[in-house]
């Protein structure tokens, strides 16, 4: 344990204290917690027809946020007006849900196309077969 600290203290005096025993940054290590998983995600406008995808998104270690397209996702305690995620940059309300088997992600009053992400085309083509 003793080396350990000597080490420890020696990289800190050569400026690395911002790197762990491995080498990797802290904010590297934060992206192996994250989850995966294919999601529906729509821009809730005034008019409910914001544009819709499916793709995959990061979920936090809680689960409360959603990484997706370079956008933080929070999720608003109790829902918002027609939203349950807002974006933490914008302020927009965003409807963040699992994907349905029978297509039918958007509400009902929404119009307009649901965009599938190229990269996750094909497992949910897959999941939509089972």
């Amino acid at each position: 344990m003793e080396a350990f600290v000597r080490n420890r203290r020696q990289d800190v005096a050569d400026g690395a204290s911002h790197r762990n025993i491995r080498g990797r940054s802290p904010e590297w290590q934060n992206l192996n917690v994250l989850k995966a998983r294919i999601r529906y995600v729509e821009l809730k406008t005034a008019n409910g027809d914001g544009p819709a995808w499916i793709g995959r998104v990061q979920l936090s270690k809680t689960g409360r946020t959603v990484y997706y397209r370079n956008k933080t996702l929070r999720r608003i305690p109790g829902g918002g007006i027609s939203g349950n995620h807002v974006d933490v940059e914008t302020g927009e309300e965003y409807w963040v849900s699992g994907v349905k088997k029978n297509q039918e992600d958007r509400h009902w009053a929404g119009h307009g196309p649901v965009i599938v992400d190229e990269d996750v085309k094909e497992e949910y083509e897959a999941l939509l077969r089972r």
